[in-house]
């Protein structure tokens, strides 16, 4: 019974379950993306905390060619979702500072009152020392030495110390691109004061990205090959579908707001202040026994891959210029989502070479069974003895040789036949 019963679990589960009957092959995948959309940082004066000649740049209407950096990636993209804007930089000599205009707006802020999530997402020079470290200078001629770099800073030393930040402490005057980068967010101060909690580019949710992943099977053959555009959506089917994981799970479009939403993430400013790190999953299950085009089809997971409650170097961000000539420039610190798309996938299909190894290791383990059986039986079950008397005969001294009647009565007649033939033949 326990050797059936084991044949019965290796064949359910090797060859039903875990499909044993059928060989496996690894997915080949390419993957291509294109992002549309345009937004509108139309804030007010008092949202935008950042010079007044600056507020135009803030003030302007954004698209994929200002967003989407680089235009194209391997297997990813990203979107700019807030930028610092730092105009007209030239090469010269400016003192090395990056100093706060909070005071432009004569209010007090208590940052020890702030949630620490908000005091996270501020940047350092907010809140703590509003120079780099290092910076702050006097007369005397040590505190800066010549030629000396600020590695946290923006250029190296002149020797000099500075008097041109008025109302701040003086800092050591540098070569550099000037004036230097003042690293605050341009609505990060309106977000305490206003309650407005905004990235700069909200409007990035409303973004939509068409996925396009092709797939293969090499190791079936040229025909299983496809993409996760279905053959059944026409064009226009195509131009008004978004993905809806209930309604419309096949649809190759996503907006970029509902990717963050299934990932996890119940508020888009949260992640779009400071930036961070998505993962699209793109999962193929095919059982080419069945009709390919109809069964073979792709599943969408997202996830976030980056610490939402990092306390240092949170989020995502790089900087990058435009230049109008050799030694003038605009400087953009952007930051915004990369998204990382993931492929996996495997084909099976049946095979004889794996239905065959899999039925000879499964009779090859019924030998293995009975073994096991017996040990069970025999030392685990509380009626291990009783199976034991009747599996074994024990026999003691001269019984061990000795044979039972009936086989004693065919011993001596097969005597009796050798006899017989022998006195016959002579």
């Amino acid at each position: 019974m326990g050797t059936s019963k084991f044949h019965k679990f290796t064949t359910s589960y090797v060859m039903v379950y875990n499909r044993g009957y059928q060989d496996r092959g690894d997915v080949e995948s390419a993957v291509t993306t294109k992002v549309k959309g345009v937004a509108y940082s139309n804030f007010s004066d008092d949202q935008l905390h950042v010079p007044d000649a600056y507020k135009p740049m803030y003030r302007r209407i954004w698209d994929v060619a200002d967003q989407v950096i680089p235009a194209s990636e391997n297997n990813a993209f990203f979107v700019a979702t807030n930028v610092i804007i730092t105009p007209n930089q030239t090469i010269g000599l400016c003192p090395e500072v990056r100093v706060s205009t909070i005071s432009e707006h004569s209010v007090t802020i208590d940052t020890h009152a702030l949630p620490e999530v908000l005091y996270r997402l501020a940047p350092v020079s907010l809140w703590d020392d509003p120079a780099v470290p290092g910076a702050i200078c006097d007369d005397d001629p040590y505190s800066c030495p010549i030629g000396e770099p600020f590695l946290l800073g923006n250029g190296v030393r002149t020797g000099r110390c500075s008097n041109e930040t008025e109302g701040n402490p003086r800092t050591c005057e540098i070569h550099a691109w000037c004036p230097v980068e003042v690293n605050n967010m341009p609505l990060l101060v309106a977000f305490f004061i206003l309650g407005d909690g905004l990235a700069l580019l909200e409007g990035v949710q409303n973004y939509t990205v068409l996925l396009k992943n092709f797939i293969a099977f090499p190791k079936f053959g040229e025909e299983y090959r496809r993409r996760n555009i279905l053959d059944s959506y026409t064009k226009e089917q195509l131009n008004s579908c978004h993905f809806d994981p209930k309604n419309d799970s096949y649809c190759p479009i996503f907006t970029l707001g509902t990717i963050i939403q299934e990932a996890g993430i119940s508020n888009f400013t949260d992640i779009a202040i400071s930036g961070g790190v998505v993962a699209i999953e793109i999962s193929w299950d095919c059982n080419l026994d069945r009709d390919f085009k109809s069964h073979c089809l792709p599943k969408y997971e997202f996830r976030r891959l980056d610490d939402p409650n990092a306390k240092v170097a949170p989020g995502w961000n790089f900087r990058y210029a435009q230049y109008y000539r050799d030694d003038v420039r605009t400087l953009f610190k952007v930051f915004g989502i990369k998204f990382v798309v993931n492929v996996y996938g495997e084909a099976r299909k049946f095979s004889i070479i794996p239905t065959l190894l899999n039925i000879g290791s499964g009779l090859a383990l019924l030998g293995l069974a009975e073994v096991v059986c017996d040990l069970v039986v025999l030392y685990i079950f509380s009626k291990g003895p009783v199976y034991r008397e009747a599996k074994y005969q024990v026999v003691h001294g001269e019984d061990a040789y000795k044979v039972s009647e009936g086989e004693e009565e065919e011993e001596v007649g097969r005597r009796d036949n050798r006899s017989y033939r022998t006195f016959r033949d002579s």
